[in-house]
């Protein structure tokens, strides 16, 4: 159903509607003011101080005009700028020039091909460029709509749980009214959002976006990030570092691919050459992803050699120094092991019994606090 307060651009009507306006008080009164009043049987009127109906009476008809065309570009789908040109050049000369001249061809009209000659022009330059700053202003708010859209359907997938229409109204700074139409649009557009009155939005799992429309700032944290992999991590992340910039490098637009090419952002270089690690990095994040348990055999800073078995979690990645985090039986809490340490690895043919998110998030809370203790001794 076609909704006039949502599909049209009322701004764009207003500017078009100005800019007819001006284009008539430039054709008729310095541009040929004279061959006009002529065409009118009217000479005494060149060089006269119009009457306010003469400014009105134009100013209405203009915005009749210029809100016809956003209607009827609508509902032809009248898109693009050359669209637009062309669609204003049909009807300028077809319906707006035509009736023009045609209701000159009376005995009541003085001079009525003079009066067709310079009111026709008019009418198809004046509808031209009408139907053209529509399609222009219109390009532009699909774009900013389309961004919306997509910024909408990450605030959902970034939540932990259901968000409040007034919740991501304020986070992506939106009336409420537009936040609940283009969340209609998302969801007519088979977007799996589910939303329930006094409850939130959420966006179902497995949902994939279509190809990538990433920010200047998304591209440079894409590029900073890549780099700081290449230049701290083990071989196989550096390797993968450098594929995922290519692959990002390949869809993103142009005018984004010398942010990537030329960046303005960087990381230095390791300060240090990286520590030789006593086992496979990529194994140990192989095996974590697993959520298998494991043997080591691990040297202190004290050269001291213990044997424990542990539950791998994550693999950290700090300067040069890559730690192994985990849940260590033998102290039944998280004890962090550096990999450049380790002196053996064996994998058990044992998961452990809790998954590795929740470990992780265990891990997590359990530094938030050990932070915010000096603060609460204070």
């Amino acid at each position: 159903m076609f909704d006039p307060s949502f599909h049209i651009n009322w701004l764009a009507v207003a500017v078009a509607c100005v800019a007819l306006q001006a284009l008539g008080a430039f054709w008729f009164m310095v541009l040929m003011p004279k061959p006009y009043a002529l065409a009118l049987g009217r000479s005494d009127l060149a060089g006269q101080k119009p009457k306010p109906l003469f400014i009105v009476g134009p100013f209405v008809c203009s915005l009749v005009l210029t809100l016809t065309n956003a209607v009827l570009m609508c509902t032809f789908s009248v898109a693009s700028v050359p669209a637009a040109l062309l669609y204003g050049t049909l009807t300028g000369a077809g319906y707006l020039a035509s009736t023009t001249v045609n209701v000159a061809i009376n005995p009541n009209m003085p001079r009525p091909l003079l009066y067709g000659a310079i009111n026709g022009p008019f009418f198809i330059l004046g509808n031209v460029i009408c139907c053209a700053i529509l399609a222009w202003m219109n390009q532009a708010r699909a774009v900013r709509r389309a961004e919306r859209l997509f910024e909408i359907i990450q605030v959902l997938r970034c939540a932990q749980g259901p968000m409040t229409a007034q919740a991501i109204a304020e986070t992506l700074e939106l009336s409420r009214r537009t936040l609940y139409r283009d969340i209609a649009a998302l969801i007519a557009r088979r977007v799996p959002i589910r939303g329930e009155a006094g409850v939130g939005y959420v966006l179902e799992r497995g949902f994939e976006m279509p190809p990538l429309m990433l920010t200047p700032a998304e591209v440079e944290a894409v590029v900073l990030g890549s780099q700081w992999v290449v230049a701290n991590a083990d071989t196989q992340l550096s390797a993968a570092a450098v594929d995922v910039l290519a692959k990002v490098a390949a869809i993103v637009p142009r005018r984004l691919r010398e942010l990537i090419d030329d960046p303005v952002v960087g990381t230095p270089p390791g300060r240090q050459a990286k520590e030789s690690d006593g086992v496979d990095v990529a194994q140990l994040r192989d095996w974590a992803r697993r959520e298998q348990k494991l043997r080591i055999r691990y040297a202190d800073e004290a050269r001291a050699v213990s044997e424990r078995i542990v539950w791998p979690v994550l693999v950290g990645y700090v300067s040069s120094t890559r730690v192994l985090v985990t849940w260590c039986e033998l102290r039944r809490d998280f004890r962090l092991f550096r990999t450049d340490r380790l002196q053996a690895v064996r994998l058990l043919d044992e998961r452990y019994p809790e998954s590795r998110a929740s470990l992780r998030r265990r891990w997590l809370a359990a530094n938030e606090q050990e932070r915010a203790q000096p603060s609460r001794r204070r």
